[in-house]
């Protein structure tokens, strides 16, 4: 089997969804996750929100920007995670240190499950 790869419009669309976003919620992390289960790329945003007004508001709020920007990422590629979230310790390990746009590799995660994501940003602080 073949892994899909990122191309530079994927991380175009994932710039344009984040840039869109503040007005609505806040998101403290966001990156590309690889996940290997399903052969496919997921746009993974970190929000308190999810937390405070639950998944079904994010996934709203993301659904109607993606549909009036035309943002051409399926929602179902979309994960939204609270901070708690162990999958976002793992990646956000990873990353600590490191330049936005870092592409995390199996090597420099050293945790399978963190391996292969490609971080915009993510706020240790938060």
């Amino acid at each position: 089997m073949y892994t899909k790869v990122l191309v530079a419009k994927d991380f175009e669309d994932g710039r344009r969804l984040l840039d869109a976003l503040p007005p609505f919620f806040s998101v403290i992390a966001a990156f590309w996750l690889y996940f290997e289960e399903a052969n496919e790329w997921r746009l993974v945003l970190v929000s308190p929100v999810v937390g405070e007004q639950g998944r079904r508001f994010a996934y709203q709020v993301i659904g109607k920007v993606l549909s009036d920007l035309q943002i051409a990422i399926p929602l179902e590629n979309i994960s939204v995670l609270s901070k708690v979230n162990l999958r976002y310790k793992q990646v956000l390990q990873a990353f600590r240190g490191a330049p936005s746009g870092l592409t995390v590799a199996p090597a420099a995660a050293s945790v399978s499950t963190a391996a292969d994501a490609y971080v915009y940003f993510a706020d240790a602080a938060s």
